[in-house]
Parts: structure tokens; C-alpha cells; sequence
């Protein structure tokens, strides 16, 4: 089970280097739900695939996904970690976007894995408790 769930990752990871948001949505349930950082909710695997091919649009070239606590079962699987978005600018200047995520992957009638929930945030001067003092902390 892990196995396939860490492999569906690989898969969704190379997919995003090569600009490929249908083979990047392909890991999720037809019905899963991903929820963006501007706390937008979409369903399905086909308004998913939308959403990541509007990211490779703007510049998405790659992502690094690094688990922080993992908890597996039977039916479904939990992750949560840190992940690092890739992008590149229209200028040419590369930046990235950090933030935190929750990954449930849910075993399918088949025995398969598949992706059921995605959320990621970003932590912006808004969300972070303390404002500004906070976000002078993180900087340090």
C-alpha cells in the first residue's frame, strides 16, 4: 500500500516537470476534492486536471513534496508535510511557493490507490496568527 501511494507521487511529481496536468490527474479519484491555498474547493478529476494545467500555464514546472507524518490503513491514508512549488516567472525568474499540505490517498474497489483529498496552504502575512511579527520571525 505504501508502496503504491509513494509511487503515485513519483508519478504526479514527473508528470508536473512535463507539463502534463492530465497524466498529473490521473492519480485522483474521478470524485476527489483539492483544496487551493486561497481556500477554493474543486471537485473531480476533471476540474483537477484544469486546475493544475492553469498552474503550468503560469509557470508550475515542478514540485518537491517532503512528509513531516503519515498515518496508513486498510481503506485510506493520511499524509501531511511541506511542499515546495517551482516556478518560473514570464520574465525568467524563478521563484517557489512553500507552504503545508494534507494528502488522503483511498484504496479502490480494484485494490488500488488513489488520491481522494488534496490540500495545500500557503502561509501569508493574512493567515499567520501575529501578522507581521510572525512572518519577521519566520525571516530570521
Amino acid at each position: 500500500m505504501r508502496e503504491e501511494i509513494e509511487t503515485n507521487k513519483r508519478r504526479f511529481l514527473r508528470a508536473l516537470r512535463r507539463r502534463d496536468a492530465s497524466a498529473a490527474a490521473e492519480i485522483y479519484l474521478e470524485d476527489a476534492t483539492l483544496v487551493t491555498p486561497t481556500g477554493d474547493v474543486i471537485r473531480g478529476r476533471a476540474g483537477i486536471e484544469r486546475f493544475w494545467r492553469s498552474g503550468l500555464e503560469v509557470g508550475l514546472h515542478g514540485a518537491e513534496l517532503d512528509m513531516e507524518q503519515a498515518a496508513y490503513g486498510d481503506e485510506l491514508s493520511t499524509e501531511i508535510g511541506r511542499y515546495r512549488f517551482l516556478l518560473e516567472e514570464q520574465s525568467g525568474r524563478a521563484r517557489q511557493e512553500c507552504g503545508c499540505f494534507l494528502l488522503a490517498d483511498k484504496r479502490t474497489g480494484d485494490g488500488s490507490w488513489k488520491r481522494v483529498v488534496d490540500m495545500f496552504t500557503s502561509p501569508t502575512e493574512r493567515s499567520v496568527p501575529g501578522g507581521a511579527r510572525r512572518r519577521e520571525e519566520i525571516t530570521r
